[in-house]
């Protein structure tokens, strides 16, 4: 049954996102490119940045020297990008990056949280986790390195509370980032803990794409699942911290909403942030 819903679930998603990846590029038009901030940006361009790169401006950050200048290497091509060898957080400072046997698993915080073992369990190699080398590396705050972000990625392994700390006056419109439910790495913030702190900056949780996973990975059909990582999503709310993160800058909400298949929830906000003007054109309402 388990393995039957998250079937469910990627079909509705992708459906959601190839419909509204149909109507960014048949209606929607920019004034000026969207600044997409891919927060820990090792290996290939996030799925958003290879579907939609013509209406991007791409900032990727990466710690680590040699992926860092792989991203250079790899997409010297891509306009406009920038690579910031830098990893962000909550303060400046110098800090130490583990680098684990994959390192995808590299994160300036140790692995081997409380409920590690249920990673471990799961994964046919635990050696990955295995750090093998550690690194001085340069911590910033996100508003210390740029000024403005429409939409907001982070997979930096344990530290998404501390990037998002570090955003200052900064307010994407859409934010993406990869969040546990128990500690995987040593003393770090929680889903709930995250949810708390953008609820406070007048975000709402409006997608948990965390797939649930065997607590025995030998009987997923009929045994337990527990969401442990995985991506979540957060778009402003109608309160008043959340309005004025989208008052004049509905274009770039609704490409964000739109480019992650959630360009229903714009129309409807939209629809409350302007209850005199409460008409709707289908699927997406007016462009205007």
């Amino acid at each position: 049954m388990s393995q039957l819903l998250r079937v469910i679930e990627r079909i509705d998603r992708l459906l959601r996102e190839e419909v509204d990846e149909q109507w960014i590029k048949q209606h929607l038009e920019l004034s000026q490119r969207i600044i997409f901030v891919d927060v820990g940006a090792r290996g290939s361009l996030h799925p958003i940045a290879r579907r939609f790169g013509d209406y991007l401006s791409l900032i990727l950050f990466e710690p680590e020297k040699d992926a860092a200048e792989a991203l250079r290497n790899n997409y010297s091509r891509t306009s406009p990008i920038t690579v910031l060898q830098v990893a962000a957080g909550a303060k400046s400072e110098i800090g130490t990056l583990f680098v684990t046997r994959k390192p995808g698993g590299s994160s300036t915080r140790r692995f081997g949280g409380a409920m590690s073992p249920l990673i471990q369990r799961n994964h046919p190699d635990p050696s990955r986790f295995e750090v093998v080398a550690t690194q001085q590396i340069q911590i910033e705050r996100l508003e210390h390195m740029v000024s403005y972000i429409d939409i907001l990625k982070i997979d930096t392994q344990g530290t998404a509370f501390e990037v998002i700390a570090g955003l200052g006056s900064i307010r994407p419109v859409l934010i993406e980032l990869e969040a546990e439910y128990g500690q995987i790495y040593a003393e770090q913030k929680l889903i709930h803990e995250i949810s708390g702190l953008l609820t406070q900056l007048g975000y709402f949780m409006i997608e948990n794409r965390i797939t649930p996973e065997p607590l025995n990975p030998n009987s997923d059909d009929y045994g337990l699942t527990v969401r442990v990582s995985g991506d979540v999503i957060f778009v402003p709310d109608l309160s008043a911290l959340g309005q004025s993160i989208v008052r004049d800058r509905e274009t770039q909400f609704r490409f964000a909403c739109a480019a992650f298949g959630l360009s229903q929830y714009s129309t409807w906000f939209l629809e409350h942030l302007r209850p005199s003007s409460n008409q709707s054109n289908g699927r997406f309402g007016n462009t205007q």
